[in-house]
């Protein structure tokens, strides 16, 4: 019996999105993306300049992409000095970013973890629609770290772990999640230090502190780009599946645009089954 139109579609997009199920065991391998923005310091810190290691991850979740953004307090929030992204971690991979940055002390205040045009993410930026690490204001730090001059720092990997819950209509949107912190793998320590050997003999762990109060809660949000056309200089192949499959045509477009052009993350609440997994809430 010959498969539908609509079937197709759906195991075309399904191919196509990655990791729209968000799942953990997931054996897709998202081909490398350039980024929004990141920074790319490979030469040792100037005089006074301190040099901080961290990283961050959403249990459950493997992520073609990893987001931080650093702030500092200011007022009665945080403003954004940088965002940093550590590429992807499917397939065991390991990564950490490498920052140098004047002594004083920083804020993780968003953490996002994006997979195709999807990205599920914790922080509290309050414009509405915005790609979550691009914000510029925050309201609640979620971990934060200090550095002193010529400092050379592991602050570790700040975990955020989706409490459990009960039933199969808890998705991932609006999940309250725990904050702790755990040691740097050791796959990213030895690429910094592979990368950057003279940081080694000065090396030390101090692990970055946990925000006090409530853990915060992972929204879910889907990448929206503009309208282009697509490249027509052959270096696209996409058309060949459009053809195929014409139907397709605006998912395709907006999972390419969105992962190298985004201007908004639409909230998206989604259903159905957890894509975490539905357990019993602990007695």
């Amino acid at each position: 019996m010959p498969v539908s139109r609509p079937i197709l579609l759906v195991l075309l997009a399904a191919s196509l999105a990655g990791c729209t199920g968000y799942s953990a065991k997931s054996n897709f391998t998202l081909p490398s993306i350039a980024p929004f923005s990141t920074s790319n310091d490979t030469t040792s810190p100037a005089d006074g300049k301190a040099t901080v290691l961290f990283t961050s991850s959403i249990e459950g979740l493997a992520c073609a992409e990893k987001h931080m953004v650093l702030a500092v307090a200011e007022g009665g929030g945080f403003r954004t000095i940088r965002q940093e992204r550590v590429d992807s971690d499917f397939d065991g991979g390991a990564g950490a970013a490498v920052v140098d940055l004047d002594p004083g002390t920083y804020h993780i205040v968003d953490v996002a973890c994006r997979s195709g045009a999807n990205v599920v993410h914790a922080g509290t930026n309050p414009a509405p629609d915005a790609v979550p690490w691009e914000a510029e204001h925050w309201t609640r730090s979620l971990a934060s770290f200090a550095l002193a001059p010529g400092d050379v720092l592991d602050a570790g990997e700040l975990v955020l772990t989706p409490k459990r819950v009960d039933g199969f209509g808890a998705g991932i949107d609006g999940r309250k999640v725990e904050l702790t912190v755990r040691p740097s793998a050791e796959k990213a320590l030895a690429e910094i230090i592979r990368s950057r050997p003279e940081l080694a003999p000065r090396l030390h762990t101090s692990w970055m502190v946990v925000a006090e109060g409530t853990g915060p809660l992972l929204a879910k949000c889907h990448l929206v780009s503009p309208n282009r056309p697509m490249p027509k200089d052959g270096s696209s192949k996409m058309p060949d599946v459009i053809a195929e499959h014409p139907l397709a045509k605006p998912l395709v477009d907006s999972i390419g645009w969105a992962t190298t052009d985004s201007h908004s993350c639409t909230h998206d609440a989604g259903g159905g089954k957890s894509p975490l997994g539905s357990v019993s809430a602990p007695q």
